[in-house]
């Protein structure tokens, strides 16, 4: 015997005994790992041929549906594609009469294809969670307003979960970081373009008109306003509010910059008198707002120093009226600790008691000539005569402050009530231009109550409804005139339980 020859043998089969289990091993675990793999062979859903298949189809149109609401379409592109596309044949197959054996097999197929793409995407979703987190903010940002970046971020997106699919994880782990960071990018443009996008265009616009030379200050102002902002976003994307407030505070200094370059523009084309003249003008105009004297035999700083004056004494008015309520508001609670015990039928003509004694101070206030106060039911309503506006505009001009300071009055005996402001106008014009025009007056109206602290701002709505509620021919001059008003509605405190705004 070759004692060599057996000696070789005999290791040789020891070797073979001992790593044969190991490979073993090993090849099984890679079948499990195989499992998930994008590339193994499909099993398609057996479906009876017994079931009706319209409603099959409808079953799986609504499963493909809710997939693509879950991003499976973009986590897993190329099975749900698949999937769609079996759904699709399967229509064509009903539509031309196809045999039904092969509409279920088409139907099974598609729903093992979806099955796969639900699969695959969870894949995704486990392995990458920065990059999906990254698009869905992105998205939600406004990304997409970035056609052509976005069309390639979503593309190097898709590449990635493609790969997954494909079995290629490592690969696609890999572009993660450079695809969150593309997506990150764009969610911060989003953002700003969003928050300071209008600053950012309204001051190159102001660059374009020599706003550097002709207004360098507030150029400089409104630049650093606008920067400012924008490193905020950069550093604190997430914080809204303060975000909200820099970039108002940088579309204020931007429109403040627009104007006084104009004004500035205007200013070098004229002659010195023209301008002084302009601003005689103005001054002239605010102290008849005011109904003070006229001062234009005075210098021009003593006249805005008169013009001040005026002005604290209409802010201590305003806080007299302020203190009034106040006492008001006291008076009507102790009114109502007082009758707290009486019936409901007690209750309630003490109500309108009240209600008849307040609106009848309401109406005093106004004279015939500039406005008419009505009772709508538990409301009301006051007719504005006198509030006029530029035709086609809707800034308030200075001779209304006077009727609206009355509106003010009226609304604060009612305590704490609601109010609405509607604006009406008469029939010329196209319907969309009334109903527009109609919203913007009512809405001035609104915005000087809140100004001056009428009420609360969310105690009162504005509303246009153009030429849908004449309350003349449209037919007539005089019609269309008291057609074009404001009415303002109040709904008084103790009715705010029992009634409702207008939305």
């Amino acid at each position: 015997m070759n004692f060599g020859k057996y000696e070789r043998e005999k290791k040789m089969n020891f070797r073979l005994f001992t790593i044969t289990p190991i490979l073993l091993a090993m090849i099984f675990s890679l079948g499990l790992l195989s499992g998930c793999s994008g590339k193994r062979p499909v099993e398609a859903k057996e479906i009876s041929t017994n079931s009706d298949p319209m409603l099959q189809v409808r079953m799986l149109e609504t499963d493909v549906a809710e997939a693509q609401s879950k991003d499976v379409h973009v986590l897993s592109p190329g099975w749900f594609e698949k999937a769609e596309e079996s759904l699709i044949q399967a229509k064509t197959m009903i539509k031309k009469g196809r045999s039904l054996d092969a509409l279920m097999e088409t139907l099974g197929k598609g729903r093992g294809q979806l099955q796969r793409a639900n699969e695959m995407a969870n894949v995704a979703r486990t392995s990458l969670p920065k990059a999906i987190e990254a698009r869905s903010d992105a998205r939600s940002a406004g990304a997409t307003e970035f056609s052509e970046k976005y069309k390639q971020t979503e593309k190097a997106f898709l590449d990635m979960t493609r790969s997954i699919e494909d079995d290629h994880l490592r690969s696609a782990k890999e572009k993660e970081s450079q695809v969150t960071k593309k997506f990150r990018d764009l969610e911060l443009a989003a953002i700003k373009k969003n928050a300071i996008g209008t600053a950012k265009t309204l001051i190159e616009k102001a660059k374009t008109q020599n706003a550097k030379r002709l207004t360098p200050k507030t150029w400089k102002q409104a630049s650093q306003a606008l920067q400012d902002a924008d490193q905020f976003i950069t550093q604190s994307r997430y914080q809204k509010n303060m975000i909200k407030e820099k970039a108002g505070n940088a579309l204020f200094q931007a429109r403040r910059l627009v104007n006084m370059v104009r004004y500035a523009a205007w200013v070098k084309q004229e002659t010195p008198e023209q301008v002084a003249l302009s601003e005689d003008q103005m001054l002239r105009s605010y102290s008849e707002a005011l109904q003070a004297p006229d001062m234009g035999s005075q210098p021009f700083s003593k006249r805005k120093k008169q013009i001040a004056v005026s002005i604290q004494e209409l802010r201590k008015d305003r806080a007299a009226l302020a203190s009034e309520n106040k006492q008001q508001k006291e008076r009507l609670v102790n009114l109502e600790s007082k009758t707290k015990n009486l019936t409901d039928e007690q209750r309630r003509l003490a109500a309108e008691k009240r209600f008849n004694k307040l609106f009848d101070s309401a109406r005093s206030l106004f004279s015939s000539n500039e406005a008419e106060v009505y009772k709508e039911g538990d409301k009301a309503l006051i007719r504005l005569k006198k509030v006029q506006f530029p035709v086609g505009k809707y800034v308030l001009r200075p001779e209304n402050y006077a009727l609206l300071t009355k509106v003010q009055k009226a609304i604060r005996l009612f305590g704490d009530p609601d109010v609405i402001v509607e604006g009406h106008t008469d029939s010329t014009g196209s319907d969309a231009l009334n109903e527009h025009l109609s919203k913007k007056r009512a809405m001035a109206v609104r915005d000087y109550l809140v100004a001056n602290e009428t009420v609360d701002p969310y105690q009162i709505v504005s509303v246009g409804y153009g030429s849908k509620k004449p309350i003349a021919s449209n037919e007539t001059k005089d019609g269309r005139k008291m057609n074009r008003r404001i009415d303002v509605v109040i709904q008084p405190e103790s009715k705010k339980a029992s009634g409702s705004m207008v939305k």
